[in-house]
């Protein structure tokens, strides 16, 4: 992707991307192999693809603001990708069309946010760091080419749950503070 890169995984490292450890840990009787995934994702036209594959993912529930802007509903539903080392892509992404927008007060590297579309459809495919060191990728659930995954897959975690409609319940623990505007207090 143009403007974007993202730094290789380190075999057998873990790290905590906001809040929860990466890669998930290995629950007793599970083995590596049976960990691991391969999720297809699309646009609504098709035009943008790929193929996650690796560890699976964290799922992550926002409530905030933003998120309720970029995807026009309650909250946002998202992949938490490390980085595209875990991606195959079967389109051209210097065509994805990337939206910039800041989180906080100050306009710096660190508090942007790129929210990357498809150019025809305009459907949402990703959330990326502003920083070029940043290696998180959040790819919204609603690409899923099949969708069935998440009926046996609950969220690992929410947050701004102060920002949660009063009407949606809890879906999934809540998670450490996002770096940004704190959340309103429950």
């Amino acid at each position: 992707m143009s403007g974007l890169s993202f730094q290789p995984a380190v075999p057998g490292s873990m790290v905590q991307i906001m809040g929860i450890q990466w890669p998930p840990p290995v629950m007793p009787g599970i083995g590596p192999f049976e960990r691991e995934i391969s999720l297809e994702i699309e646009c609504l036209c098709g035009k943008i693809s790929a193929t996650i594959h690796g560890h699976v993912p964290l799922q992550r529930i926002c409530h905030c603001r933003e998120c309720k802007k970029i995807t026009g509903g309650t909250h946002g539903d998202f992949l938490l990708i490390r980085n595209n080392s875990m991606l195959t892509w079967r389109c051209n992404t210097a065509e994805l069309k990337a939206f910039s927008y800041y989180v906080g007060e100050e306009e710096t590297e660190n508090n942007v946010k790129n929210v990357f579309r498809c150019p025809t459809c305009f459907t949402p495919i990703f959330i990326g760091q502003g920083n070029p060191n940043s290696n998180i990728m959040l790819f919204f659930v609603g690409c899923l080419a099949d969708p069935t995954w998440l009926d046996d897959h609950k969220p690992d975690s929410e947050t701004f749950t102060g920002d949660r409609c009063a009407w949606l319940p809890r879906i999934a623990p809540p998670s450490a503070p996002c770096p940004g505007p704190q959340p309103k207090l429950e």
